[in-house]
């Protein structure tokens, strides 16, 4: 009985590598071709987005390709898998949060109702992906994470 449970906790733990997963490769894609496509709302990036940029390119060994866009459109792309992920600015009540996986803030402009969140977005259930953005996110935010 005990040798039993032992090969079944050696099969659970030897599973455990696999996750968190991206059903549709993100993390492998972008290590692969060693680029990181991103889609921008705004041509003049924050700091701290500049930093998130940096941070993924590296982490990756990746070379980040920019491209320029309204959010909708830009969201299409990501869901279709033509982008790894958007920085935008978002209002804190964005129809669009539904439809991504947003990062924490990397910083806000204005307070209230103005409030603006500049933010990274990533394609829901693309969970690896999403856990190293967000992390990446708190650490150039300066949130612990």
């Amino acid at each position: 009985m005990t040798i039993r449970i032992a090969g079944l906790l050696l099969l659970i733990l030897g599973a455990c590598d696999a996750l968190p997963r991206d059903p549709e490769h993100s993390s492998e894609r972008i290590q692969q071709s060693r680029t990181l496509r991103i889609g921008i709302t705004d041509p003049k990036l924050v700091p701290e987005a500049q930093r998130l940029v940096a941070a993924l390119a590296q982490q990756n060994s990746a070379r980040p390709i920019m491209r320029q866009g309204a959010l909708e459109p830009l969201i299409v792309d990501l869901d279709a898998g033509r982008l790894d992920l958007i920085i935008a600015p978002m209002a804190k009540r964005s129809p669009w949060k539904t439809l991504v996986a947003p990062g924490p803030a990397l910083t806000h402009i204005g307070e209230g109702k103005e409030r603006v969140e500049w933010r990274a977005l990533m394609k829901n259930g693309e969970n690896r992906w999403i856990m190293q953005v967000e992390r990446a996110s708190r650490r150039v935010s300066g949130e612990q994470p």
